[in-house]
């Protein structure tokens, strides 16, 4: 009969432990799981994209540190991180030389035929 008590004695103590250990997993990860962007505490990296769903501009944040990226909002990005915005946008730049010099050749032969 001791022996039947002490085996389920020491099962209540596992079950217990492992309870306490599941609890413990889920306060760990619960919280972080749902945060997304600037609220997890990360520093962004780079910018990986830009779109504008639903009306509203949104950037794909790389962040130093981990694989997963997050769509930040474009007011948020602006105010924590507005040198990473410009150096975005200057990557998305293309120069041409040609424009100034198509239009004002243009212009020149429309003046020559009249």
């Amino acid at each position: 009969m001791k022996a039947k008590k002490l085996n389920s004695n020491l099962h209540n103590r596992r079950q217990m432990t492992r309870n306490r250990r599941n609890e413990k997993l889920k306060e760990e990860t619960a919280p972080t799981a749902h945060l997304v962007g600037f609220a997890r505490g990360l520093e962004p990296e780079k910018i990986l994209g830009a779109t504008n769903s639903l009306g509203k501009i949104g950037y794909l944040i790389k962040w130093k540190g981990i694989n997963n990226d997050d769509m930040v909002t474009a007011e948020e990005v602006k105010q924590r991180c507005p040198q990473l915005l410009i150096s975005f946008y200057e990557q998305c730049i293309v120069w041409t030389d040609n424009i100034g010099t198509e239009a004002a050749g243009g212009e020149t032969a429309a003046r020559e035929k009249s």
